[in-house]
């Protein structure tokens, strides 16, 4: 169970709109389109904390590069290079939770799987950029 269900679980119950508008509990979601949905939002909400921590990472980042003079040891700088992972990260995490649904083809529902990959993906990149930012050696 990824860390963001645990604490949605500890925290209570956790609803959306079902498919017929109907609010739907997601501990207790039974019928796929609802579980999906209730993924769905799981998925949305780990965006939401990965852009938080994102521009935490990028404001120490921005900070540590002011600190040191890049161009004299030809090094492109911590922001750039944080840039171009994030976006090789993003199309790394996109395309391997199509090869999950892909593989689940067949299997019940795909789209679902796809959304709880993207879900621990993000929640596992978010811990990742909360700890580069952490770094003693990007702090004043």
């Amino acid at each position: 169970m990824s860390l963001f269900l645990y604490v949605a679980v500890l925290a209570g119950p956790h609803f959306v709109d079902g498919i017929d508008g109907e609010p739907v509990n997601c501990i207790e979601a039974e019928q796929a389109a609802d579980v999906t949905r209730c993924e769905l939002d799981n998925f949305q909400a780990a965006e939401k904390a990965l852009e938080q921590q994102l521009e935490k990472t990028i404001t120490v980042l921005r900070n540590a590069d002011e600190r040191i003079d890049h161009q004299s040891n030809k090094e492109p700088g911590f922001l750039p290079t944080l840039r171009a992972a994030q976006r090789a990260w993003l199309t790394y995490r996109d395309e391997t939770c199509v090869l999950e649904r892909l593989s689940a083809q067949g299997d019940g529902p795909a789209t679902m799987l796809e959304y709880i990959c993207k879900t621990s993906m993000t929640e596992q990149r978010t811990t990742d950029l909360f700890l580069l930012a952490g770094r003693p050696e990007f702090q004043e």
